[in-house]
């Protein structure tokens, strides 16, 4: 269950705490923040507020280097939330072996 955001590819989930969408890259909204930043931050608000049940699968690397897990994210209606943000244009594929099943769909 997600239980915070913190922009528009990093949130907090139950059991695993801070978790990293694999795959994608949003722009920034901390420190210097880029343009549509904020709108892809309230994009996943909107799509995953606090109390939102979702599934996820770890990467085969599970976590990154600042401790955050990373994720492939799941809505209830199947549909993968990473690709979701890319369709969507809030988000740019970023490719980080060895964590890549996805990495030909993002593009």
């Amino acid at each position: 269950m997600v239980t915070r955001n913190t922009d528009g590819d990093t949130l907090w989930l139950t059991k695993i705490g801070k978790t990293r969408l694999i795959g994608i890259d949003t722009p920034e909204v901390y420190g210097q923040a880029e343009c549509s930043g904020h709108a892809a931050s309230a994009f996943t608000e909107r799509v995953l507020p606090p109390g939102t049940h979702v599934r996820y699968r770890l990467g085969v690397d599970p976590e990154d280097r600042y401790g955050r897990a990373l994720a492939y994210l799941y809505l209830k209606d199947g549909r993968m939330f990473n690709l979701l943000l890319v369709q969507r244009g809030y988000a740019t594929p970023l490719t980080v072996p060895p964590n890549v099943d996805y990495a030909d769909r993002f593009v």
